[in-house]
C-alpha cells in the first residue's frame, strides 16, 4: 500500500499470500477480479475444483483465491501425559483436570492464534460460549514466541496445547513425545483452512499478459501438480490443491481433505473480523484472573 501510495506499481500477481494481507489489499482496492484474466477452458470450468467451485475469501468471490484446502488440527497434547482416547470433542478441554495445564498460542494474534479464535467463535456446535470457559475456567498460559509452546509441550511443562502444526510437524521428526488429536475423530466438523495459500492479482500491474499467462497456467492441472509436488518441503508435508483432478498420492494423511466429511471451511468471510472475538478473549482473560 505504501507503493502505491508513492505512484510504484511492481507487482502483478501474489501467491501463498495469506489470508489477512490480501484481505487488506481487497479492502484498499487494488486488487482486480481473477475470472477477468481466465482463458483455458480448463482453469475458467470449475467442475474438477472441490465442491465444484473455486474457492475465494472476499464477499465477491472473484478477488482472493484459495487453492489449498488442509485439515486443521488445533489441538497437541503431549504423549507422556495424556491418553488421546479421553478426547471425543473439543468440549472435553474444559475438563477441570486440565485447569492450568494448557498453553495456546495468543489468539488475539494474527496468523495461527486468530484461525484457531475463529474457528472456534464461528462452530456453530462451540462457539462464544466455548471460547469465554476456555480462556476464563482454564487457567490457559498464552505465549507468543514460537516455538515456545511446543518446547513446552515436549518437556512436559504443559500437557495441551494450541500450537501451530508446522512447528509441531518438526517436533514429531524430531522424535519428541508430542502428537495432534486427529481433528476427524472429534464429534465437531473439522475446520479447513487456507494453509495461507490465496492467489491475486494487482490491478495496474505493470506486466499484465505475463500475469494472465501465469494465472491460467498455475490454476490448470499441470500448475497444480507442479505446486503439490513442491508444496512437500516443509515438516508438515505436502498439500492438496482444491483442484481435485490432482493425484493426492503424495499427500499425507493428515493434510487430505476426507470424502464425505462437512467442514467448517476457515476462509469464509464472515470470519475476518476479529474485534468481537478480542473482545470476548480478552473479558475472559479478565475474569479468569479474578477467580
Amino acid at each position: 500500500m505504501a507503493e502505491r501510495r508513492a505512484g510504484k506499481f511492481i507487482a502483478d500477481v501474489g501467491i501463498d499470500f495469506g489470508n489477512d494481507s490480501p484481505w487488506n489489499l481487497y479492502q484498499g482496492k487494488v486488487l482486480d477480479p481473477i475470472p477477468s484474466v481466465f482463458f483455458l477452458p480448463e482453469v475458467s470450468d470449475a467442475a474438477a475444483w472441490w465442491q465444484g467451485k473455486h474457492q475465494y475469501i472476499d464477499p465477491e468471490g472473484k478477488y482472493i483465491l484459495v487453492y489449498v484446502g488442509v485439515p486443521q488440527y488445533f489441538v497437541s497434547y503431549n504423549k507422556n501425559l495424556v491418553n488421546r482416547e479421553e478426547f471425543k470433542s473439543y468440549w472435553d478441554l474444559l475438563n477441570p483436570k486440565w485447569k492450568g495445564k494448557i498453553t495456546a498460542f495468543d489468539p488475539q494474534s494474527s496468523g495461527y492464534g486468530a484461525t484457531a479464535a475463529r474457528f472456534f467463535y464461528h462452530h456453530p456446535d462451540l462457539g462464544p460460549k466455548f471460547l469465554k470457559r476456555f480462556y476464563s475456567e482454564m487457567d490457559v498460559t498464552i505465549y507468543r514466541q514460537i516455538p515456545q509452546g511446543e518446547d513446552w509441550l515436549a518437556t512436559g511443562k504443559f500437557a495441551l496445547c494450541l500450537c501451530r502444526h508446522q512447528s509441531i510437524g518438526e517436533a514429531i521428526q524430531q522424535g519428541l513425545p508430542v502428537d495432534e488429536i486427529n481433528a476427524h475423530v472429534l464429534k465437531e466438523a473439522p475446520g479447513l483452512g487456507s494453509n495461507s495459500q490465496t492467489l491475486i492479482l494487482l490491478n495496474k500491474a505493470p506486466h499484465p499478459n505475463a500475469a494472465k499467462l501465469f494465472i491460467n497456467w498455475f490454476l490448470s492441472k499441470e500448475g497444480q501438480t507442479d505446486f503439490q509436488n513442491a508444496s512437500g518441503y516443509g515438516p508438515e508435508g505436502a498439500l492438496s490443491s482444491l483442484r481435485m483432478d490432482v493425484p493426492k498420492d503424495s499427500i499425507p494423511p493428515r493434510n487430505r481433505i476426507v470424502p464425505g466429511i462437512k467442514y467448517v471451511v476457515q476462509w469464509n468471510p464472515d470470519m475476518f473480523d476479529m474485534k468481537p472475538i478480542r473482545q470476548l478473549i480478552s473479558e475472559a482473560l479478565a475474569e479468569g484472573k479474578n477467580k
